[in-house]
């Protein structure tokens, strides 16, 4: 389901939006989409013909003439090429493998045989015609040709699936009666159409408008901006003026489909007698931030450029400078005349990926530290990171000594102890039988209202029996909100768990529930489902008057502005794309002609776009120009960031570089493809002792802000330290059928034995993988040492009693924990799934003193689904505690 919802993202880009009703109806329709498919996989098997077919004309040259590859100068590896299959040619890249050997010998036949052998030289010369065409077939057309068809195929079947989810989406939508904002842009556009006079639906506004400001106009998207046109182009037809802002250095959500080239010159190419007018005063930041700005800048982007440039090597192309020209104007003049201002940079190494944020992580609290001394607030200090993962680390160190932070993190709602008992309430509501939820619930309930910590809350709960910790009257009551509508029953849980509703993560709460049931179908089954996936981005606003350190992304910074700016990772990868882009996803338009020139019909007739997975294996294919703009794209994405980053210090700015080597002591292959290394090369004949240092440094006047009203709610700082055991238990130990008291024990943290051999065997896939699963649990503090020997010995009993089965048999193919999606979105998890051919295997293991009916049933679910897959299926229940292996009949 996480795959699904990552790829379903590729709705909202514009390059399926505005090709949306050509794509439909191109994937509705079966008969054009196989006949397509059978092309591509024509492309390919001509291309393995043909290196086939050479390979055979080789080998019946030598044969009638009695020779062998040996009697040619290094003739094995003379030769290698002619026996390249078409697989080896796209996995392994044998394109860019060519030999010295092989490329000297194409067109020189003195090349391929010793020193005045005049007899092979005949033979050589002979041979001639059929070097030059395996060279044309592994780097000319044929090989674009081939590339492209193996890259289509690669995710072809995401059209489909892409076409099928919109079709459930709109309907979900029409039956909610509901515009997601993501399709308001293509719903103008179609409307709009290709009017070139204002269309009815800006008439109707009943307001006639003459001037147009377009501010950060580098963030606009093609879309957007074709649907202004038309207001524009009225505008200036009567005579009126019109002004467009922004900065094509500040563009960083090109993942939301921003087009910073309409700024660079998309305007002026549309309205040429259009003005230009660069602002390059600065009067944010001090005098010495400014000049070392543009020092910095202004290298990196020479850097970039030049690193970009060795990569595509094509001096006569449109993107060899576009770097610079994009940088041109990153000069800036400041304004505050005073001689102040600070910049740092600190280059850190680290012989370990794992360990590569140690020493910056300390230098940050060196900092901080200096900063205070000099009577700097720490509410006017900001940590700068590129991914939100960045900002969890960073915090978690400020945190663990003693310096409060504000982030986004530090104010999650799932993070206050209220919420999380009412969340736990709900899910042990809505699954009561379940002895996991039951226990959450507990240990959810004794850390907030017994303002324990979590390993004591832990023991409560284990110690709880029968309807602890509430009397009977309470827990009967508790079970009867079920019958109340979603909001009204949120209600009633916070008065039963006696919770202030005052509390603001419970408001916010409140909040998220009343905005929840307005648009959404209102159970209590699918809410939970829709918190899962929307968790990590539900947030208290963090209180203004807060004396903390503040920690943001780059991308939340953008327009803010810190009298101190501390970037501790400044290290991310040039040609990475956006987190956000978790599909790694290029839209390209089909090439003319492409894949059947001969019968005259073009594929961009039926299909306008195809995505692709974007991979250095496109520049040998046909789609070589969106490669390399889209690479050269991702230098000025992540070379903008820096520039964000860097422009939003006012007094100083720290930025701290790690990296880490490999065992030969050289930078890894990630740390030189590193904005950081780009910087290194800038900053190398200024580094003193791994530093550069320009400006100095002043006592702060600004006294900390902290509000005389302060309250100690909203929290400041991070959420109170709380171990959050659902999510653990949801990642590593989910769907476990029951808890035992006969072991508790025997096992560390007090976790039933049965969940333990559950959690291994959805790691275990073959006879021999226990071990490796067993260390896993260790490192994870699941288990203890002492607790290894045990849990080897339960699984030799386990072998004994499976020793007749194939479910773990090394020539199957085997799934665990395998989600199946059903058409109501919901989904069903059998914990083994064993396949040989079109026959599957269903196995459900149960660690209790007892056997049911409803576990059979709930195999037989599994294997009815299985069958109208199309395979014939076997189900087991396998009572691993009672040593009894039951057969499930369908």
């Amino acid at each position: 389901t996480a795959q699904l919802y990552a790829i379903s993202k590729e709705l909202h880009t514009e390059a399926f939006q505005m090709h949306k009703h050509q794509l439909s109806g191109f994937l509705h329709n079966k008969e054009a989409l196989q006949n397509f498919r059978n092309r591509l996989f024509a492309v390919q098997a001509g291309y393995e013909n043909r290196l086939r077919n050479l390979e055979k004309q080789l080998d019946d040259y030598l044969t009638a003439n009695g020779l062998h590859e040996e009697d040619f100068s290094n003739g094995k590896t003379l030769f290698k090429p002619f026996h390249y299959t078409a697989e080896s040619v796209f996995k392994d890249k044998k394109y860019e493998k060519l030999s010295a050997t092989f490329r000297d010998a194409v067109g020189n036949p003195s090349k391929a045989v010793r020193k005045a052998d005049t007899h092979m030289l005949c033979h050589a010369e002979a041979l001639m015609p059929l070097f030059g065409q395996l060279l044309d077939l592994l780097t000319g057309e044929p090989l674009r040709r081939f590339m492209t068809a193996k890259i289509i195929l690669q995710r072809f079947s995401l059209l489909a699936l892409l076409a099928d989810i919109r079709y459930y989406i709109d309907l979900g939508n029409q039956r909610l009666n509901r515009l997601p904002i993501a399709q308001a842009n293509a719903l103008l556009s179609d409307v709009i159409g290709s009017a070139n006079d204002v269309p009815f639906v800006y008439e109707k506004v009943g307001v006639r408008l003459r001037n147009f400001l377009m501010d950060e106009f580098q963030d606009t998207s093609t879309m957007q901006w074709n649907n202004f046109l038309p207001l524009l182009r009225e505008s200036l037809a009567t005579d009126n003026a019109d002004l467009i802002v922004g900065d094509v250095k500040q563009s960083i959500y090109r993942w939301r489909n921003s087009n910073y080239e309409l700024l660079q010159s998309g305007v002026q190419h549309t309205f040429p007698m259009s003005s230009l007018q660069s602002l390059t005063d600065n009067w944010r930041s001090d005098c010495a931030v400014v000049r070392c700005n543009n020092t910095l800048l202004a290298g990196l982007a020479a850097a970039a450029n030049e690193s970009f440039n060795l990569r595509y090597n094509n001096p006569s192309s449109p993107l060899h400078n576009r770097i610079l020209s994009v940088y041109a104007d990153v000069e800036q003049t400041p304004q505050k005349h005073a001689e102040q201002g600070y910049v740092q940079v600190s280059f850190f190494s680290s012989d370990s990926s794992d360990d590569a944020h140690t020493m910056p992580n300390k230098e940050v609290l060196r900092i901080i530290a200096d900063l205070q001394q000099r009577g700097a607030s720490l509410s006017r200090i900001a940590i700068l990171v590129r991914y939100t993962a960045g900002a969890v680390e960073i915090a978690s160190c400020l945190q663990a000594n003693g310096i409060p932070v504000i982030s986004a993190e530090g104010l999650l709602l799932s993070s206050s102890p209220a919420v999380q008992l009412l969340v736990a309430a709900m899910r042990h509501l809505s699954q009561p039988d379940d002895k996991t939820c039951l226990f959450l619930f507990r240990h959810a309930f004794f850390l907030c209202r017994g303002k324990q910590d979590s390993s004591q809350a832990l023991l409560q709960a284990l110690a709880c029996t029968a309807t602890d910790p509430f009397p009977p009257s309470a827990w009967e009551e508790l079970h009867s909100l079920t019958a109340l509508p979603l909001y009204q029953m949120v209600q009633a849980l916070e008065t039963v768990l006696a919770l202030q509703k005052s509390d603001p993560y419970v408001a916010a709460f409140n909040n998220v529930i009343f905005t929840y049931v307005q648009s959404r179908q209102a159970d209590i089954f699918s809410f939970l489902d829709w918190w899962e996936r929307h968790v990590s981005k539900l947030t208290l606003p963090p209180p203004a008057d807060t004396d903390a350190v503040q920690i943001l992304t780059v991308h939340k910074s953008k327009g803010l502005e810190f009298d101190h700016v501390i970037i501790p990772y400044f290290d991310w990868e040039m040609a990475e794309k956006s987190s956000n882009s978790s599909a790694n996803l290029l839209w390209v338009n089909m090439p003319v002609g492409f894949p059947s020139p001969a019968d005259g019909e073009t594929a961009e007739n039926l299909l306008p776009v195809v995505p692709v997975p974007f991979d250095a294996k496109l520049s040998f294919s046909l789609f070589a120009r969106d490669y390399w703009q889209e690479l050269q794209n991702l230098y000025i994405d992540n070379l903008n960031l820096a520039y964000v980053a860097f422009t939003r210090a006012k007094r100083e700015l720290y930025v701290l570089v790690p990296s880490y080597t490999d065992a030969k002591g050289s930078l890894s292959a990630k740390s030189k493809g590193s904005i950081g290394a780009l910087l290194h090369s800038v900053l190398s004949p200024q580094l003193q002792d791994d530093t550069f240092c320009q400006g100095k440094k002043t006592h702060s006047e600004n006294a900390p802000v902290v509000s005389e009203n302060k309250t100690d709610e909203p929290p400041v700082t991070s959420a109170p330290a709380a171990v959050p055991l659902l999510d653990r238990l949801h990642l590593r130990l989910h769907r476990y059928s029951m808890f035992s008291s006969e072991h508790t024990a025997d096992l560390g943290r007090q976790l039933d034995l049965g969940l333990i051999m559950h959690s291994l065997l959805q790691k275990v896939k073959h006879k021999g993988d226990e071990q490796r699963a067993i260390d896993e649990l260790l490192q994870e503090g699941v288990i203890l040492s002492d607790q290894q020997q045990q849990l080897a010995d339960e699984f030799q009993r386990f072998w004994q009693l499976v020793s007749s089965t194939n479910w773990f048999s090394a020539e199957a193919k085997i799934l665990c924990e395998q989600e199946i999606l059903l058409p109501d979105t919901s989904v069903r998890r059998p914990d083994r799934l064993v396949f040989s051919g079109n026959h599957a295997v269903v196995i459900d293991y149960k660690f209790g003193n007892r056997r049911s009916q409803g576990y059979a049933r709930q195999v037989l679910g599994y294997m009815q689904l299985l069958r109208q897959m199309g395979f014939t299926v076997e189900g087991y229940l396998c009572y691993v505690t009672l040593g009894i292996i039951q057969s499930v009949e369908l």
